[in-house]
């Protein structure tokens, strides 16, 4: 029952989505904030590096410049207090000459000493960061020209970029401390989600597991789009769910009917040997007795064979290895078979066919049977067999009672017996054209029922033909 099923709150499917969700939102999270503190530093540094060109600009001006000195023509631009004093955001001058030698540098430099210069070849303007005393600057170099062009010092300026340091480390502080608040969403939002997409998967489990012997007619009534995978997943299974409840009630009426047609010999073998030990019979009763039942026996036998062929055939479609004349048998065992009936042959030769003679014997003998059982003895029977193109057309045509138009597809199935065929009281079990059929089927080919006018049937067959390389 339902009722016993486990149902698991947090199942390994649930467990693998949330870890997978888990993992994702860090991936987005560490690419995210990567970008993020690219950018910033991109655009940080792009507005400090636009400060220190414009002071390195203004600085220029208030110099002279030779391959000898340095001379400060306006010193007003260095005595502004970020230039002088550590302001809040101070500007670090100094100025190296050729020989790698500072020359000049601003008042505010001196309560560091010196800062480190760039040993990179400078072309035209060049900035970078670097620490220094457990600080970080930005730097700008720029060259300085005398009056015949010629490089006579660097000029460098720097500033704080510590603003900008504590700015990032809050930036990932609050990523870590939201991190914990983030999982939990995660987990909650993935835990949500999963159950919200495996509900049709559930819906899908417990209407399969209700499905027995009992309940064939339950079906999935799953809401998706036929499309969708849960969709095609809820028709696959409807699908298979509909060649079961087929399959067994075909199963139930063939059992039923194998039942009823084996009870009747059996039952009527049963009597017969009732009836004889009842008392002393002279031989000639024995006799009868024993013609009576090899003859109950005798259909015995054939119902239980054409049972197993028709269970056989089409369980294995691989393609058959022997190959054997149809021209012959039908002119030697058909023939033979059937030499005291009205049977006229119009046969090719040399039709060959791929597969058991043996079953093909069973194929015409029963259509050939059939066709006799349903016409008025003085009518003939025609077989014909030819070939067309790659195929090997088999026919067999009476002038019969015919077959209704409605009953030509069910004629084929287990045990059913035409209308026309109770009417008459005409006997059979209903097994041979079920047996034709799972033969034809199994050699890939076909069969079709046509009218033969002005009255009877033609039952026509397809098959492959073999060509026999000389």
């Amino acid at each position: 029952m339902l009722t016993n099923i486990k149902k698991p709150f947090l199942t390994d499917s649930v467990k693998r989505l949330t870890l997978l969700n888990i993992g994702i939102f860090f991936l987005i999270l560490i690419l995210f904030n990567g970008l993020l503190v690219s950018f910033i530093y991109y655009i940080v540094h792009k507005n400090m590096d636009h400060r220190i060109e414009h002071e390195m600009d203004k600085v220029k001006q208030t110099l002279s410049v030779t391959q000898n000195s340095i001379t400060v023509l306006d010193s007003s631009e260095l005595k502004e207090s970020d230039f002088y004093d550590l302001t809040a955001s101070p500007y670090f001058l100094q100025i190296i000459n050729n020989k790698n030698e500072i020359v000049l540098t601003s008042r505010n430099v001196t309560l560091f000493k010196s800062l480190p210069v760039s040993q990179s070849q400078i072309k035209d303007k060049y900035f970078e960061s670097f620490d220094f005393n457990n600080t970080t600057f930005r730097s700008g170099y720029t060259n300085l020209f005398d009056a015949n062009g010629k490089k006579a010092a660097t000029l460098q300026i720097s500033v704080y970029e510590r603003n900008f340091q504590v700015f990032i480390q809050e930036l990932l502080y609050f990523n870590i401390g939201a991190i914990v608040f983030f999982i939990i969403i995660v987990i909650a939002a993935s835990i949500w989600a999963a159950k919200k997409t495996f509900k049709p998967i559930n819906q899908i489990i417990e209407t399969a597991y209700s499905f027995n012997v009992q309940n064939l007619s339950k079906r999935i009534n799953v809401k998706a789009n036929p499309d969708d995978e849960i969709g095609r997943l809820r028709d696959t299974l409807n699908s298979l769910f509909e060649r079961l409840e087929d399959y067994v009630v075909e199963l139930t009426h063939f059992s039923d009917h194998v039942s009823h047609q084996l009870m009747n010999p059996l039952t009527a073998i049963r009597t017969e040997l009732e009836y004889l030990q009842k008392k002393d019979r002279d031989t000639n009763e024995y006799k009868e007795a024993l013609t009576g039942l090899q003859t109950q026996v005798v259909s015995l036998i054939s119902i239980i064979k054409t049972l197993l062929v028709i269970a056989k055939s089409g369980k294995l479609k691989s393609e058959s290895k022997t190959v054997f004349n149809l021209s012959k048998l039908i002119k030697t065992d058909i023939y033979n078979y059937f030499k005291n009936y009205n049977v006229m042959y119009e046969i090719d030769e040399n039709l060959y066919l791929r597969g058991e003679s043996e079953k093909y014997l069973m194929v015409m003998q029963n259509l050939i049977y059939n066709a006799i059982k349903y016409s008025p003895d003085s009518c003939d029977i025609k077989v014909i067999a030819y070939r067309s193109a790659d195929k090997i057309i088999l026919q067999v045509e009476d002038k019969g009672i015919g077959i209704e138009e409605g009953e030509k597809d069910n004629v084929f199935q287990k045990f059913y017996r035409s209308t026309q065929a109770e009417k008459l009281g005409i006997k059979g079990f209903g097994l041979g054209l079920s047996l034709v059929k799972s033969i034809i089927d199994e050699a890939s080919g076909t069969i079709e029922i046509i009218n033969n006018m002005p009255n009877g049937t033609i039952f026509k067959i397809i098959l492959s033909a073999v060509e026999l390389n000389d």
